[in-house]
C-alpha cells in the first residue's frame, strides 16, 4: 500500500496494485514517517488530510493556508493561515491557536514545532512548541530554521552565512 505522487495527482495504490485517485491539482503535500497519513493543499490554499487505505474522500481541515508542516507521527498538522497565525490541529479535531505573526514553521523528528515570529519578514524570535509542554523562546535573531534528525540549525541572516548549530537538540 502506498501513494503515488504525479505531477498533479495523488494516487493510492493497494497491495493488489489497484489504484484510486485521491486528488488532482494539489499544490503541496507532506506525509508522516509511516507514510500512512498525507496532508496536502490544493491550488486555492485549502488544506486536506487523507489516511492510507484507498479512500478517495479527504477531510477538509482549513481554507486559506499559506504553509504547513506535519508531525512525524501524522497525528497533528501545524499550519499558518493567510493572516500569519499558526495553529495545531488533529485531522478530525478543532484548531488550537499557537501564535501570531508567524513566518515559518517546521516539525522536528520528536514532534516539536519550531516556528519563527516577526511582523516584518526579517529576523525574528525562534520558538519551540511541544503541545503539553507549551512554548519556549530559543533565540531572538532567527531568519529561518532547518530541522534534521538529531539537530536543528537556524540562520541569522538572509545569505545564510551565519549558522547557529544545535539551537534545539532532538531526541531522535
Amino acid at each position: 500500500q502506498y501513494y503515488v505522487l504525479g505531477y498533479e495527482d495523488i494516487i493510492y495504490v493497494n497491495a493488489a496494485l489497484q489504484s484510486n485517485k485521491i486528488v488532482g491539482g494539489f499544490s503541496y503535500y507532506d506525509v508522516d514517517d509511516s507514510l500512512k497519513n498525507i496532508y496536502y493543499t490544493n491550488s486555492d490554499g485549502t488544506l486536506y488530510y487523507n489516511k492510507l487505505g484507498g479512500s478517495t474522500t479527504s477531510i477538509k481541515i482549513k481554507e486559506d493556508v499559506s504553509s504547513f508542516a506535519v508531525d512525524p507521527k501524522g497525528n497533528t498538522v501545524y499550519y499558518i493561515d493567510d493572516d500569519n497565525t499558526l495553529y495545531a490541529q488533529k485531522p478530525t479535531g478543532k484548531p488550537k491557536k499557537i501564535a501570531d505573526d508567524v513566518n515559518y514553521c517546521v516539525v522536528s523528528k520528536d514532534s516539536v514545532c519550531l516556528y519563527v515570529c516577526n511582523d516584518d519578514g526579517t529576523k525574528g524570535e525562534l520558538y519551540a512548541y511541544s503541545g503539553m509542554g507549551g512554548k519556549k523562546m530559543l533565540c531572538d535573531d532567527c531568519y529561518t530554521v532547518y530541522c534534521y534528525p538529531g539537530t536543528t540549525y537556524y540562520t541569522a541572516n538572509y545569505n545564510m552565512s551565519d549558522y547557529c548549530v544545535d539551537v534545539y537538540l532532538s531526541s531522535k
